[in-house]
């Protein structure tokens, strides 16, 4: 079915499609309309819907060693907001955390964990995806967007 839609589009053809499986839409729509309980709640540019949606970012912190993780844990809550969700896995050597912080307050905490010998092996940004997009955009109050 994805081959298909692909090459009607690729033909300049327009196809409107519904579906629950967000992820393979991604792949194969320029365009999106998201609508909820009778309202069009976004419609637009998947890209533009994406940026505008959700300022805060996921950081997700890859860790060298299991006993980093605590340590980490509490330097990203001293340098966020006290609601901020910071998650940690000792098995995955990992913390993610949702923020809107700057890119040079992304690089104060980076130099602070460095300089804490946190042994950190990746520090980035995990881009959001449609399905991300989607419950923000149907949390209750989320305004609706269109271009």
């Amino acid at each position: 079915m994805r081959d298909l839609l692909l090459r009607l589009a690729e033909m300049g053809k327009t196809l409107i499609v519904t579906s629950h499986i967000l992820p393979e839409l991604s792949r194969i729509c320029d365009q999106v309309a998201i609508i909820t309980h009778g309202r069009l709640r976004a419609f637009g540019p998947l890209d533009e819907i994406m940026r505008t949606v959700d300022q805060n970012r996921m950081i997700e912190i890859q860790l060298t060693n299991e006993a980093d993780v605590p340590k980490t844990i509490a330097m990203v809550r001293d340098k966020e907001s006290d609601d901020t969700d910071v998650t940690g896995s000792t098995t995955e050597l990992t913390v993610r955390y949702r923020t809107n912080q700057s890119e040079e307050q992304l690089n104060q905490l980076l130099a602070s964990l460095v300089q804490a010998n946190v042994g950190i092996s990746q520090f980035r940004e995990i881009p959001a995806d449609l399905e991300d997009t989607f419950l923000s955009i149907t949390r209750e109050g989320q305004p609706a967007t269109s271009s």
